[in-house]
């Protein structure tokens, strides 16, 4: 070492010592910024930086060493051979070009900086001495060999930690010592060098002829050129980089905004550690990204998920699929998860997307939701509750088991929708469903199949399954029994119930649907508000009115039905004031039907309303033929009312058949009153403003209120049959016949008593009122052939008080 130092400061000019290592640490630097930059870049952009970088490090080399052969101090005349003088600056480019092509191939693996520093230490010192060969002089140049094994050394050692810094640290501080190292390395290597030079002085000329050697003062000009090149190359770089730094940092700044800008969470991570992550991932798992960012990929998986995120990292898949994410507060997320294979800082990475998809498994949650339940009520669809029987049905003849299914319809809902309103109506559907839930505890499945039909499926060992059934439908029954309470009003419902087992009434959804609908028919049938099993002979009945419907149909269309018509008596019961008509219906196969069956069958079947306009039409072409004008009366029913067109209707009847208004009578029933009130009243005063008359039919057995009598435009009160016939038998009967009357009276009313059957009723009602009268003790329904020639002469021509000829022709028909 001291003879190192010696060497230097002895044997060197040290002006030229200095600028020897300015130019060296100049040259230095650049390099590592070329290298640096090359790492950024691939392909011919990596090689054309790795090329400019070698042969600027190759020239700083070769003119660090030729300034200081210049600063060497010989003792006699020096040149130098152009030949071995040119050869050493190939021998530092191509020395060194290995060495820099292994380094940036992987830069951060240590042990390949390690051998690249290597290689470049190794080009630097074939560089120094094939330099040493150019010299010529008066002497032998011969070489200490210790001293060139140390420069070998010195050489090499601090060309690897040069690079290994370099390629470590990747910052300007990082770039900055790299350079410095790798300047020391030529230094030192340069100056061992020189140590181990022997000059021994000969005899005779030492040097080529002028024209094959540079003197000392070409020399300098040539290290002068090639000095104020790699000067220049640094500045220009210097700029260069100063401006690809700032384009760097321009579009690191911009990916990065467009990766915090994206809604999925970003993270790159190499062999499953984090390595850098986006603000969306960040705020995915509620931690600064300094707090994720070298932390494991398992930290944020779900436990349940950890094998299956070993075995994706283990097998490098970059499908796409859900995941369970789990943030730092220990929140599981569901995510959809992308991975792609990146380059990042130069070494491959693995970029992984993952999207939060909470909110659309909610929606697809809610969706498949809806898709199987009633939004109203939450309770089971029909959908699910097809797939959930056939299910049941199944495991059911694995094992035996029985079923049973109840279905629900509530009585008088209709009314509730009218009077209340549809929220009123929908909010006593929800109470229905709480209560189905509280009294059938226990069930499969409770589902509401639409409006006000329910299902309940029951499970039940075979030998209990019927009682069981039977239990729960009473218990339903008393539970709906209770009013229902919505806001201020009380409600009060009931419900039919239908019920059919599984194996005995049916093997599949469809058939136990059927059935149980049919035992519902039965019990609706039945009076309501109770339960019916299913019984074949059910269906049997239901098959003969679904027959019976078919030829009602077709009845109607044919117009084969009979219209019969009853007198109605003024109060002596012998004057004629008109009549009422009434549908018969003479059955081809099956003989007379009775109106009390086909008339509700037309109305739950929807041929009421042909029905009734047949009536009408019918019955006002007849009267219009009558030589007396007596008034017809014809009953409407709800169906009617509601349609909305009952006025055209009406209208064009009168008009076709020529009958003035003033002789028809439409009687509507209580019931009527309570549905819809403001659109019953303007029908009702529509119809009064054509001129006919509004008969308000069973009068008492409905709910009859004063607000009723007061609010529509009646013209006449029709007692029902049930008061007329308790006269003479209940004294309360007669009191509300009294009251009745005088009630009408009061509103100045007309009233007509029906079901006159004895001799008792008529005279109390003639010594009690003057209402008119109907019933069978004056005169039976009969068609109007049986009657229509005795019309004019009907006022003149009768006995005893009576008209036989409507018996006589009531008992023909």
């Amino acid at each position: 070492m001291i003879q190192v130092l010696a060497c230097l400061t002895q044997q060197h000019d040290p002006r030229l010592i200095a600028l020897a290592v300015l130019i060296c640490a100049v040259a230095c630097i650049t390099v590592v910024a070329m290298l640096t930059r090359a790492m950024k870049n691939r392909g011919i952009g990596r090689a054309a930086w790795t090329i400019a970088a070698t042969f600027a490090f190759g020239s700083g080399v070769w003119a660090l060493h030729f300034v200081a052969m210049l600063a060497f101090h010989a003792h006699m005349p020096v040149a130098y051979d152009v030949s071995w003088t040119v050869f050493s600056i190939l021998v530092a480019i191509l020395g060194t070009l290995p060495g820099f092509a292994l380094f940036l191939s992987a830069p951060r693996r240590p042990l390949v900086a390690l051998l690249g520093g290597t290689i470049v230490g190794l080009g630097i010192t074939a560089m120094h001495f094939t330099g040493m060969m150019a010299i010529r002089l008066g002497a032998l140049v011969m070489f200490q060999r210790s001293y060139v094994i140390a420069a070998i050394i010195v050489g090499a050692a601090f060309g690897a930690l040069a690079l290994f810094v370099a390629g470590r640290w990747q910052s300007g501080a990082g770039r900055l010592l790299g350079g410095l190292l790798l300047a020391f390395a030529i230094v030192a290597m340069h100056f061992t060098g020189m140590t181990a030079v022997v000059l021994v002085p000969v005899l005779g000329p030492g040097i080529a002829p002028g024209d094959a050697v540079f003197t000392p003062a070409l020399l300098a000009i040539a290290v002068a050129a090639i000095s104020s090149l790699i000067l220049l190359a640094g500045l220009m770089l210097a700029f260069i980089d100063a401006q690809m730094e700032q384009r760097d940092r321009a579009e690191t700044w911009r990916l990065r905004q467009i990766a915090d800008s994206a809604f999925e969470g970003l993270m790159i991570h190499r062999d499953g550690i984090i390595i850098d992550v986006n603000a969306a991932f960040t705020a995915m798992v509620g931690l600064p990204a300094d707090r994720i960012i070298g932390r494991s990929v398992l930290d944020f998986a779900a436990q349940q998920e950890t094998e299956h995120v070993k075995e994706r990292l283990a097998t490098s898949r970059n499908d796409l699929e859900e995941c369970a994410f789990r943030a730092a507060d220990g929140t599981v997320l569901p995510v959809e998860v992308l991975a792609r294979d990146i380059e990042y800082a130069g070494k491959p990475a693995k970029v992984v997307a993952l999207r939060d998809i909470s909110e659309r498994k909610k929606a697809a949650e809610q969706l498949e939701y809806l898709a199987h339940h009633d939004p109203l009520t939450g309770l089971a669809n029909r959908s699910l509750l097809r797939a959930r029987i056939s299910a049941a049905i199944a495991r059911a003849k694995n094992s035996g088991e029985s079923l049973a299914l109840l279905l629900l319809d509530l009585d008088r809902f209709k009314a509730v929708n009218d009077l209340l309103g549809h929220p009123i109506g929908d909010l006593v559907l929800v109470r229905v469903a709480a209560r189905l839930r509280a009294s059938a505890r226990g069930a499969e499945i409770i589902a509401r199949l639409g409006g006000d039909e329910f299902v309940i499926l029951l499970t039940a060992e075979a030998e209990t399954d019927a009682a069981r059934a039977t239990e729960v439908a009473q218990r339903v029954i008393a539970s709906l029994t209770e009013p229902v309470e919505v806001g201020a009003p009380f409600v009060q419902i009931n419900t039919s119930i239908g019920i059919a087992l599984y194996p005995q009434h049916g093997t599949d959804a469809d058939e136990l649907l059927k059935n149980a609908d049919t035992a519902l028919y039965s019990a609706k049938r039945a009076g309501r508000g109770t339960q019916r099993m299913f019984d074949p002979a059910m269906d049997a009945e239901l098959r003969r009115r679904r027959h019976l419907e078919q030829d009602l149909r077709l009845a109607i269309r044919r117009r084969t039905l009979d219209i019969h018509f009853q007198p109605l008596f003024k109060n002596d019961g012998k004057t004629l004031a008109g009549f009422e008509a009434l549908a018969r219906w003479r059955h081809p196969e099956f003989g007379p039907i009775s109106p009390a069956d086909f008339i509700p069958l037309a109305e739950e079947s929807g041929l009421i309303m042909p029905l009734g306009r047949l009536v009408l039409e019918t019955a006002c072409a007849e009267a219009a033929s009558w030589s007396e004008p007596h008034r017809i009366a014809v009953n409407i029913s709800p169906a009617q009312l509601r349609a909305g067109n009952l006025v055209a209707t009406v209208t064009e009847v009168l008009a076709n058949t020529g009958l003035p208004a003033s002789r028809l009578e439409l009687e509507v029933t209580e019931s009527l009153l309570i549905e819809d009130t403001e659109a019953t009243l303007a029908t009702l005063s529509a119809l009064k403003a054509l001129g006919l008359r509004i008969v308000l039919d069973d009068f008492g057995t409905g709910y009859s209120s004063l607000s009723y009598l007061r609010r529509f435009p009646f013209d006449k009160l029709k007692i029902d049959r049930s008061f007329i016939q308790a006269l003479g038998e209940n004294d309360e009967a007669m009191a509300i016949v009294r009251a009745i009357v005088a009630l009408a009276d009061s509103l100045t009313l007309d009233v007509t008593a029906e079901g006159v059957e004895t001799e008792t009723q008529l005279r109390l009602l003639q010594e009690e009122s003057n209402a008119e009268m109907q019933g069978y003790l004056l005169g039976r329904p009969a068609p109007a052939t049986a009657f229509s020639g005795l019309l004019a002469t009907v006022a003149a021509k009768h006995t005893g008080g009576r008209f036989p000829h409507f018996e006589a022709a009531a008992n023909q028909a």
